[in-house]
């Protein structure tokens, strides 16, 4: 896991400090990420790309907020409503059914909508 880009001083990369990471999978069938101690390494880079997917949404707002996730993780929603634990916050697509590399089909924007006259 990237933990800092080290810069050159002049604002250009010139590496990466990371930490080794175990994923182990809960009870309830999410996964967990843990930091593995003594595992720090630095790798020099000219340019450094970052490739994020099936991690989740962001939690760091909606834990601010208290908004339920469920086990995996995902923002929870009554099944086939859109509303969360919070008045006038909703959730729709990856952050609500979680990722997939299956694609699948969006619900038309008319039926969020109608999630909102529905609370």
């Amino acid at each position: 896991m990237s933990k800092e880009f080290v810069d050159d001083g002049s604002g250009n990369v010139k590496g990466v400090n990371i930490i080794r990471v175990e994923w182990t999978k809960t009870a309830t069938g999410g996964w967990d990420m843990k930091q593995m101690e003594n595992s720090a390494e630095y790798f020099p880079a000219d340019l450094v790309l970052l490739s994020l997917g099936f991690l989740g949404p962001e939690t760091k707002c909606l834990n601010d907020d208290n908004v339920e996730l469920d086990a995996r993780k995902n923002i929870k929603t009554p099944a086939g409503k859109y509303n969360t634990n919070i008045p006038g916050v909703f959730a729709a697509g990856d952050c609500r059914r979680g990722q997939s590399l299956i694609v699948s089909q969006h619900i038309p924007p008319h039926d969020i909508s109608l999630a909102l006259f529905e609370t």
